[in-house]
């Protein structure tokens, strides 16, 4: 089972890795972060005593973001409000910063396009401001945005902020960047106006509310909500839908390019089927026609399983045309009441 860099710094990160050359390292990373820790936090004091400027956008915006680097589970979330939202009869854009290939449009935007086709539109470009000023030139019935990843970027105003926190690694081994996951302080914690914890079946409860604790020495006022993440079912080589029974018999090779694969290495266990092999490759990573070559040519595999995310970066190759790729179709299961709950306040913060 191949790992990915991301795999491996984790693994450097939260002490896993020993030896001489690791705890070098980390004592390296330990001595940057009081610069980036004192940084962030003067960044964030300047845009709460309005130094630096925020821009509002003519429409409602509803932030989905996070504190820590890597996967939260924060796409399938941005998929499951903008659905809820055309469902409650608004006409959502999702601005994504985005991460270019070579092709010109980056890997969530491809992914959320195909998914939310018909629903909203999809927007990526750095700067969220122009971003949203160029979708309402473009498409001026828009009546709210989404701001995906958007915590920290705090130039643009929001009307909510819903934060994720990924129950499987919370916190960001307790330090800011570089010496952690950690994108600022935890006091940021303060500005959510809701938390959702994200995959919160895989954890004890005893653990749950050792971070539900940590979680309200930041922030007393905010309604924490949980939710998992499940396999749906699969989306076969032609297109078409299936339940995850369609599986069993098959020997498939899993191969992902994302920032937490440990979240899905660990549902493939109750998976029908045999996996034969896995593959990480890192986040955004760029496939080439070898590589997928290479994962097609597995010996005893008949299919490859693959994520949303990763199809779109594979689909124009040419090793793609008539290979047995399937896809891992994810959705959102929320713990309760919670679903209802936490629509409610959104679509409150969308309100005239």
């Amino acid at each position: 089972m191949s790992t990915s860099a991301y795999h491996r710094g984790v693994r450097v990160l939260s002490g896993e890795q020993r030896g001489l050359g690791a705890s070098l390292l980390r004592g390296v990373l330990a001595a940057a972060e009081p610069f980036y820790a004192t940084a962030m936090a003067a960044r964030n004091r300047a845009y709460d005593r309005s130094i630096l400027p925020v821009h509002r956008l003519p429409r409602p915006v509803l932030s989905v973001g996070n504190l820590t680097a890597g996967g939260t589970g924060k796409t399938p979330v941005v998929q499951w409000l903008a659905r809820r939202l055309c469902e409650a009869g608004h006409r959502p854009a999702v601005l994504l910063r985005g991460y270019k290939r070579a092709a010109g449009i980056s890997d969530e935007q491809a992914m959320l396009t195909d998914a939310l086709a018909g629903c909203a539109v999809v927007h990526a470009q750095p700067d969220r401001v122009a971003g949203g000023k160029a979708v309402l030139q473009d498409h001026p019935q828009t009546d709210v945005f989404v701001l995906d990843d958007g915590f920290q970027h705090r130039r643009l105003w929001r009307d909510f902020d819903l934060v994720l926190i990924d129950c499987t690694a919370p916190f960001g081994f307790g330090h800011v960047h570089p010496r952690g996951l950690l994108r600022e302080p935890l006091a940021g914690l303060g500005r959510a106006h809701a938390i959702l914890l994200t995959r919160s079946d895989q954890v004890t409860a005893g653990r749950r509310r050792e971070i539900e604790s940590a979680i309200r020495r930041h922030n007393r006022h905010a309604p924490l909500f949980a939710c998992n993440h499940a396999h749906a079912g699969v989306r076969l080589a032609d297109g078409s839908d299936a339940p995850l029974d369609a599986l069993a018999g098959r020997r498939f090779v899993v191969f992902a390019g994302i920032a937490n694969p440990s979240a899905l290495e660990s549902r493939l266990a109750g998976l029908p089927g045999e996996c034969v092999a896995c593959r990480w490759f890192d986040d955004h990573h760029v496939y080439s026609d070898g590589e997928l070559t290479s994962l097609r040519d597995t010996p005893g595999a008949d299919v490859l399983l693959c994520t949303e995310k990763d199809w779109v970066k594979v689909r124009s190759l040419p090793a793609a045309a008539g290979a047995p790729i399937w896809r891992l179709r994810l959705e959102v299961r929320f713990e309760a009441d919670h679903e209802r709950q936490l629509l409610a306040l959104l679509l409150s913060a969308v309100q005239p």
